[in-house]
């Protein structure tokens, strides 16, 4: 289930989980993020501090996404379903879901 996040300019960014769920994620302001991936699964991704990102899917799906570093994120979904989120350099990113 990978994810491409594109950033079409400063603030918002569409990001393509699969072809049936896509997700428009608006900046809201300069801390949060609505992340709408469908009806049923709205996500707030709210920024903490600079480097921790803390993102409710859903009541029992939280995201911790850790910056590691300025290029990385790691985005620990639940014990079963890690995300590693790779920034490149032209603003993108692409998330790879692992087992």
């Amino acid at each position: 289930m990978p994810a491409l996040c594109q950033h079409p300019d400063t603030t918002p960014a569409l990001c393509q989980h699969s072809s049936s769920m896509p997700a428009l994620c608006q900046h809201l302001g300069t801390a949060t993020t609505l992340c709408q991936y469908s009806s049923s699964m709205p996500a707030l991704c709210q920024h903490l501090g600079t480097a921790t990102t803390l993102c409710q899917y859903s009541s029992s799906m939280p995201a911790l996404c850790q910056h590691l570093g300025t290029a990385t994120t790691l985005c620990q979904y639940s014990s079963s379903m890690p995300a590693l989120c790779q920034y490149s350099a032209s603003a993108s990113a692409i998330c790879v879901y692992s087992p």
